[in-house]
């Protein structure tokens, strides 16, 4: 049983097998079992790449950040799911065990991280050592989010170097974890049997938080708090960003955890399949893919901060969109006939979202120390090496890529130098002699259509006659070599295929000719 959230939300392989699957009669305490369900790790999946890439570069996906949102919705639909089977199964809550097994699940990789990235520091960024130090003792005791908002450390600060920066969300996580348990122990004192009527309460506390941001928020540029004062609360003498505590805080942002907790209450896989809707997978796979589209939408128009302020519709119910988006095809990934499940459950999206919590947790300190400052964005070759850093990309593909990559590339060198023979030592020249230092490699043979294309088949041709077309290049040379003779110089340019013209390269190189064109 592993529902343990990483730092942008995203929980591990959650979740034990299931002893009976979810469509078979099962007793009145299993209803609430929870199956492995493959279609939430390959939503995890896609919800980390668009959490990466927007990380990456922002002007790649500007709301990739959203796949934080969906990490929650997924947390809280899960958390809940086992706390009411624990409660079904064994008539109790044992806290102490589930928050042992958050710890075992969680600590382990971070502080790891943390140990590694302190000793990186020490040794190559000591000037940053001082500011390190509070980032790593609030990730300890999981207030990474309010330290931030504290601080004014947030996603929208510029600083030199802040490789902790995406630990505020494992912050908003673990607090959760730690609250959540206390209120369930209580709201499951009467049994299970009139959970479903409390969801409702918690989704209207989700609408009450989305109001409350639309509220507070702040319309307009954010600068300075000498500049746009209106931007920022003053409390105990100090500047707070209402952009920074609206995005980072526990409380505003627990919409998502509360929406999917709420699911959970309604929507369990084992019970579902044992009711009407258990015929009705491929009208939720229709629900998911309005869904998908809503997310897909949201990540490519959405963004956090622009000139003109923060995104408005973002804090007017934007979070809150995304997570009722989510739920959408949370429904259809838990749903044992949905085709969903099986698309999303692809192999390549299962290694991502079974590493999703190792892949969010690492490559955030990577991306920093390849651009030392936080605001930096990553140019592709940057991001192609940050991924194999990461893992998500395996180094042996990377490698087997950077073969072929190769290859390809010396050939395309090669196969433009040997369109010359690069024999002239810079004397002025006549035109057949031009036409004598390029090359045709016409047919017979194959090979020479595999390895050139028709403009350099016919390089020396193209120089003679510039006026025909590339594709009338092969009918002008059968009819020229026609109307020669074998003596013509005509003759003289044409080549039998790529190496015996490398080994007259090579030869000429050797004997000391100088390169020109």
């Amino acid at each position: 049983m592993t529902a343990a959230a990483d730092a942008s939300g995203a929980p591990t392989r959650a979740a034990t097998r299931p002893t009976s699957r979810p469509g078979r009669r099962t007793a009145p305490t299993d209803i609430s079992r929870v199956p492995y369900l493959p279609g939430l790790d390959g939503m995890r999946a896609l919800a980390v790449v668009a959490v990466m890439v927007y990380h990456a570069n922002p002007d790649w996906l500007p709301g990739g950040f959203l796949g934080v949102e969906v990490f929650f919705v997924i947390s809280g639909y899960l958390i809940t799911l086992l706390l009411i089977s624990e409660k079904e199964r064994t008539s109790t809550v044992d806290m102490k065990q589930f928050w042992i097994r958050r710890a075992r699940r969680l600590l382990p990789a971070l502080f790891t991280m943390m140990i590694a990235l302190t000793i990186w520091t020490a040794l190559f960024e000591r000037d940053a050592l001082g500011k390190l130090r509070g980032d790593v003792f609030s990730a300890v005791l999981y207030v990474a989010n309010w330290y931030q908002i504290w601080t004014g450390a947030g996603y929208t600060a510029s600083n030199d170097f802040a490789p902790l920066r995406h630990l505020w969300s494992l912050a908003v996580e673990e607090q959760f974890y730690v609250i959540w348990p206390l209120v369930m122990f209580a709201l499951l004192r009467g049994g299970s049997r009139k959970i479903a009527d409390i969801s409702r309460y918690l989704v209207l506390t989700a609408i009450a938080i989305t109001v409350l941001v639309t509220v507070l928020h702040h319309s307009g540029p954010v600068g300075t708090p000498e500049v746009t004062p209106d931007a920022y609360w003053s409390i105990f003498g100090r500047d707070i960003s209402k952009l920074d505590a609206l995005y980072l805080s526990t409380i505003t942002r627990s919409s998502g955890l509360l929406l999917g907790a709420a699911f959970a209450m309604i929507w369990r896989p084992v019970a579902v399949m044992r009711g009407p809707l258990r015929t009705k997978g491929r009208m939720l796979d229709g629900v998911a893919v309005v869904g998908f589209l809503a997310l897909a939408a949201m990540c490519w128009w959405m963004y956090l901060l622009g000139p003109d302020g923060a995104n408005a519709w973002l804090f007017r119910g934007g979070f809150f969109l995304c997570g009722v988006a989510t739920l959408m095809m949370v429904a259809a990934v838990t749903h044992e006939r949905a085709v969903t499940s099986r698309v999303l459950s692809i192999p390549v999206l299962l290694w991502i979202g079974t590493r999703s919590y190792g892949l969010y947790l690492y490559h955030w300190p990577i991306y920093q120390l390849i651009r030392n400052i936080a605001g930096n964005h990553l140019k592709l070759h940057e991001f192609v090496f940050a991924m194999v850093a990461t893992g998500i990309i395996p180094l042996r593909s990377f490698l087997i890529f950077l073969a072929v990559a190769s290859g390809v590339m010396l050939l395309n060198q090669v196969r433009t130098l040997v369109a010359h023979l690069w024999e002239n030592d810079g004397d002025p020249m006549s035109v057949t002699e031009q036409y004598l230092d390029t090359v045709n490699v016409p047919p017979p043979g194959i090979w020479a259509e595999l390895w050139a294309p028709v403009g350099l088949r016919y390089h020396a041709l193209h120089h003679l006659l510039p006026g025909i077309p590339y594709h009338a290049l092969p009918v002008a040379h059968r009819r020229l070599r026609i109307e020669m003779g074998d003596d013509s110089a005509y003759h003289s340019a044409n080549y039998r295929g790529l190496f015996p013209l490398v080994g007259r390269l090579a030869v000429s190189s050797w004997r000391g000719s100088t390169p020109h064109s």
